[in-house]
């Protein structure tokens, strides 16, 4: 079955790309729209709008090739993105304190075109990206318990990151790597 195939592949690392994809496009968009003179509310809304559109007419693209084809799981981590966006944006207080990241620097097996896939862009690299998530505790305790919270810990955070490696010939293997 196809989309038992498409959540296997790449240590889900497509996946976490299309989360964060749809974070950053949402986040912008939001911003553009804030700057154009939309309110808060509004400029979230329609933000979180164009990131998912913007993201569901890729993988509208993607349902025309056989070799991909539409995923649903694609879709879903688009959504949950652009709603994560929206989240924090309306709740900033609440969600400031976790952010993500992303490190790329182009795979051994980029560099050696070791990828068996037809696409063989950077987005592709997915040996090369190193997807981080990123929060502060400080940020995070009620108001209340940051009194007794030592005061030189507070600029402090903690990041886990996660990747992937010998994926480019083998989308089915290879291994997952966590950093912290």
């Amino acid at each position: 079955h196809e989309n038992s195939r498409d959540i296997r592949e790449n240590k889900q690392m497509d996946k976490i790309a299309h989360f964060i994809d749809a974070y950053y496009f949402s986040h912008l968009a939001s911003k553009i729209y804030r700057w154009g003179g939309l309110s808060v509310p509004k400029s979230v809304l329609w933000g979180s709008i164009t990131g998912s559109v913007w993201l569901l007419q890729i993988e509208m693209v993607d349902g025309f090739f056989k070799r991909w084809g539409f995923s649903q799981y694609d879709f879903i981590m688009n959504i949950l993105g652009s709603s994560y966006s929206a989240l924090q944006q309306l709740y900033p207080e609440q969600l400031k304190g976790i952010h993500f990241k992303v490190g790329y620097f182009p795979s051994e097996a980029y560099r050696n075109k070791l990828y068996s896939e037809v696409s063989r862009s950077i987005a592709d690299d997915y040996e090369g990206y190193t997807f981080w998530l990123c929060f502060n505790p400080y940020d995070l305790i009620p108001k209340d318990c940051k009194r007794s919270f030592p005061g030189w810990l507070a600029p402090w955070g903690i990041a886990i990151g996660y990747g992937a490696q010998n994926i480019a010939t083998d989308v089915f293997n290879g291994q997952r790597e966590i950093y912290y």
